[in-house]
């Protein structure tokens, strides 16, 4: 018999874990080399060289696969005591029937990349012992690639039919084989990643120096709602407006279905939440589209996930699908100037900061060991190229149908139906809520404050302040603006009032203003005029686009400017201001440019169409307009108290686009001038009487008087808001004219008073007293759930809702349940209201306390008595317990028909 060791290359020089495998591999002569090892590879091949050979080239590539395998370990410093231990461990693994094949797979010319992935987790699923942190499965594979061409190419017999395939290949196939320059280094891929999105991108935000804030660990999670075929935010647009956008093809006909609006709409507000993260690793989401607001985390997601897999050891990386992060402005700019063709071609070639080889990519794409992330598919505005985007999205998901993808779009200009089609699901990022915030705020000050005496300080000045400030508290959950308050709260206190934060807000992004073009610096004469362009110019203009979007045909609500209007206010403000002695094209082009891609205040919609980035900013500078006009009143342009009564506040307090506006204007009005015009204009509003009005004004009124520069300076005003609310409330409509919408309007006074007065004691007890008397179990539901957002913030309120719940108030049981399963008084209070019948108790006990050991006991009792709940809680929590189905009988054969139901339902097949 022939010496195999001596044919494959073994001596006794070679590595001891080298040796002891491949002894064990002679003694049994080899006898599986061909069953597996070669079943992808060169048992694909017609013309098989003679078994001598194929055994020949089975043993080398062990023998090279195994010395690769220990260099790695010795390059983690391993000594030679402990590589015994990975003797047998080696012997189980290559002779396993999945890592077989991989290992053969290096013989196919097709073979640009070893499957290292199920290597690695074939390793973890065999128990083998721990491989150390610097073991690089990556390496391995690569080598041992490179090895077995070797052998092939040392090989007459083997060369010769690798030569005959060779020829059958297309020239593309051809090249790559060849040796293409484009490589397929997954190590430097992840340095690439780190490098690109690894840090904050503060540069717009931050005009200070300080350490690189880490995205990595900033990141914080949000939560989802699944969205389906409803974009909540699109029904806030005006018919004009919706129109407009059909027109355009930013939306379709599907999505404006009017008569299925409130169905829909109450459909998604009921939906769960979901963690996103729940959502991203949930192995049947496949096919996944996240929408937001801007600002919203789209992109900083993505980013994570990326920068999750490349910050991992590479011996932990391994065993992770390769994230492939596309921005997708980037992709289009390539795909129009016909620099690739699909997503392969553009990691191959296209415009990114690292290239991976097309035909290894697809290797991997096709074993589905990737995950897709396509990055802003809003940033595409040409609607024909994002149509050729989608398609190849679409196209790339049949493709590759075992590759997870995540699309992220704004929701606006997204057209959901053809990814429904395609099968994609479709969730709604939500707003950071409470104890989000907080832990952005304890990471910020951990990396921003690390050698600072005043972290503390710092950290706990915001956090007041969020807490404090409802403005501050609204702006909090969307990130970007969150970042902004970090940013302002390193140098100084945060405004309490919205209209000096937004002012804030603005000129942090409103000071970047260097002119720089990816070219390099424009023409520098233009960039000299362009410099006298100040922060006050800045504000002026923006006011200017406000002021025209509201005056325009389709009102504020639209949020939209077309081009030749803007480039006119920014012609007429350039020549008035004595600004522009140059070309006025040049520059109000450049301004434009400057607002959208510099200082992330305004967008294009897509055509001609542009509009504020966020809402808040349009909101902050339409109040601007109306309160620079106050300022001169009885001047030119000024405007006068009644008109300011009449054309301002009442013409407009039926029109919800306004109501941020007027809000806004009444903050400015009261840190301004005298209390008297405030509560004036807040009293002129709760004056109003005509049926079409009288609701909406008095609620406009409770959310202006929370904008007061000090609203518990005005006690007769809050009063008289209090006592109109409360009132309305317990108000019966005799002549039945509004009572079709009572339920409507309760909701509306209960938000109010909740969102408007969440610090006043006198509101807290108002709120436990309605939901005490109110029968309509969904408000009240409402009320309580009301008081539990309050009693976040102020922990007090926990006692209220005990209350409620001590006199038998379900939704306040279920709540107490629900929110504070652990708070210590919770359990004692649920058990007593149990043992006196309550059903509420007796079914929060069932759900959240199953495993108690006095929740049985209680429940059994209660279907002794007959409970109907407890009997239900039995059949559904206990069914297979030695005692329930006695006990439902019982209750059955004495009539209670709660118990027949339950032995109909869950014993139907019981003899």
């Amino acid at each position: 018999m022939i010496d195999w060791l001596i044919v494959w290359g073994v001596t006794q020089a070679a590595g001891s874990v080298v040796r002891s495998v491949m002894q064990d591999l002679a003694t049994e002569g080899a006898k599986d080399y061909g069953k597996e090892f070669f079943k992808n590879s060169l048992g694909k091949l017609l013309r098989l060289p003679e078994k001598d050979v194929q055994k020949e080239a089975y043993g080398k590539a062990l023998k090279e696969f195994l010395e690769i395998f220990q260099q790695q370990l010795e390059m983690a410093d391993i000594d030679d005591d402990k590589l015994e231990i990975y003797k047998k461990p080696l012997k189980i693994f290559i002779k396993d029937e999945i890592v077989k094949p991989i290992l053969g797979d290096a013989f196919d010319i097709n073979c640009q990349l070893l499957d290292t992935f199920t290597l690695a987790k074939s390793w973890h699923r065999l128990n083998l012992p721990q491989l150390p942190s610097e073991f690089n499965w990556e390496k391995v594979g690569k080598f041992y690639l490179r090895k077995t061409r070797e052998i092939i190419e040392s090989s007459e017999k083997l060369k010769a039919i690798f030569l005959v395939e060779i020829k059958i290949k297309d020239s593309e196939n051809i090249q790559e084989i060849v040796g293409l320059k484009t490589d397929y280094d997954l190590d430097r891929y992840a340095e690439g990643l780190k490098s690109e999105y690894g840090n904050l991108k503060l540069e717009c935000l931050d005009t200070t120096t300080y350490e690189q804030i880490k995205l990595w660990r900033m990141f914080v999670p949000q939560n989802v709602k699944r969205c389906k075929q409803f974009i909540p935010q699109l029904y806030e647009f005006p018919k004009e407006v919706v129109q407009e956008l059909l027109d355009r093809g930013e939306i379709n006909q599907a999505e404006l279905e009017l008569q299925l609006l409130e169905e829909k709409r109450r459909e998604y507000w009921n939906e769960q939440l979901y963690p996103v993260f729940d959502i991203v690793n949930e192995i049947e989401h496949t096919k996944i589209v996240f929408l937001g607001d801007p600002g919203a985390g789209k992109s900083s997601l993505l980013q994570y996930l990326a920068l999750n897999w490349a910050e991992k050891e590479p011996s932990d990386r391994t065993s992770f699908p390769i994230p492939l992060l596309i921005e997708l402005r980037i992709y289009a700019r390539d795909k129009d100037e016909n620099k690739c063709d699909n997503f392969l071609d553009f990691f191959h070639q296209g415009n990114l900061f690292f290239h991976l080889n097309k035909l290894a990519l697809e290797s991997q794409l096709k074993k589905g060991q990737a995950i897709a992330l396509f990055d802003g598919l809003d940033e595409v505005f040409d609607p024909k190229l994002r149509e050729k985007i989608v398609t190849d999205i679409k196209r790339f998901s049949i493709d590759y149908p075992e590759v997870k993808i995540i699309l992220t779009s704004r929701w606006l200009g997204y057209k959901a139906e053809e990814f429904i089609n395609a099968e994609f699901e479709h969730f709604m990022l939500q707003d950071l809520d409470q104890t989000q915030i907080n832990d952005f705020i304890q990471r910020w000050h951990d990396l921003a404050f690390q050698n600072r005496d005043d972290k503390t300080l710092k950290q706990q000045r915001l956090q007041k302040a969020i807490k404090e400030s409802k403005a501050i508290r609204e702006l909090a959950g969307n990130p970007l603006l969150l970042t902004m308050m970090a940013i302002l709260n390193r140098t100084q206190e945060l405004p309490r009032d919205r209209p000096k934060l937004y002012e804030k807000a603005s000129e942090v992004l409103l000071h970047q203003w260097d002119f720089e073009t990816k070219e390099g610096l424009i023409d520098p004469e233009l960039k000299k005029y362009l410099y006298n362009i100040d922060l006050r110019d800045k504000k002026d203009i923006l006011r200017l686009v406000a002021n025209a979007m509201q005056a325009g045909e389709k009102g504020l609500a639209a949020n939209l400017i077309y081009k030749e209007e803007l480039e006119s206010i920014l012609t007429n403000y350039l020549e008035e201001t004595g600004i522009n002695k140059r070309d006025a094209s040049d520059m109000t082009d450049l301004i434009i440019k400057q607002l959208r891609y510099r200082n992330f205040i305004l967008c294009s919609l897509g055509g001609n169409a542009f509009s504020f980035v966020h809402r808040t900013f349009l909101e902050y500078f339409c109040a601007c307009e109306f309160y620079e006009r106050f300022k001169k009143r009885g001047l030119e342009g000024g405007i006068t108290y009644e008109e300011l009564e009449t054309d301002v506040f009442m013409k407009n307090c039926l029109d919800n686009s306004w109501k941020e506006v007027l809000c806004l204007l009444m903050g400015m009005l009261s840190a301004e001038f005298p209390k008297e015009i405030s509560e004036k204009l807040i009293n002129y509003l709760i004056d109003q009487k005509e049926m079409d009005r009288k609701f909406t004004a008095l609620f406009l009124a409770a959310d202006c008087f929370a904008e007061l520069r000090n609203p518990s300076t005005h006690h007769q005003l809050n009063q008289r808001l209090l006592n109109q609310l409360e009132k309305l409330y317990y108000e019966e409509d005799e002549s039945k004219i509004w009572y079709p919408f009572k339920d409507k309007i309760k909701d509306n006074i209960v938000n109010s008073l909740s969102r408007n007065w969440p610090s006043d004691s006198q509101v807290w007890n108002t709120l436990q007293t309605m939901a005490q008397s109110e029968v309509n179990w969904s408000i009240q539901k409402q009320i309580v759930e009301k008081l539990v957002q309050v009693a976040q913030l102020y922990p007090k309120v926990i006692l209220k809702i005990q209350e409620l719940a001590t006199n038998r108030n379900s939704a306040a049981i279920y709540s107490l349940a629900k929110h504070y399963r652990d708070h210590p008084q919770t359990l004692a209070i649920i058990q007593q209201l149990a043992h006196h019948g309550s059903s509420a108790a007796i079914y929060s006990l069932a759900e959240h306390y199953r495993d108690h050991a006095q929740t049985l006991a209680i429940i059994q009792q209660q279907a002794h008595h007959g409970s109907s709940a407890a009997l239900y809680s039995l059949a559904e929590h206990y069914r297979d317990h030695a005692q329930t189905l006695a006990i439902i009988q019982q209750q059955a054969d004495q009539g209670n028909n709660q118990a027949i139901k339950e032995l109909a339902i869950y014993y139907r097949d019981h003899p």
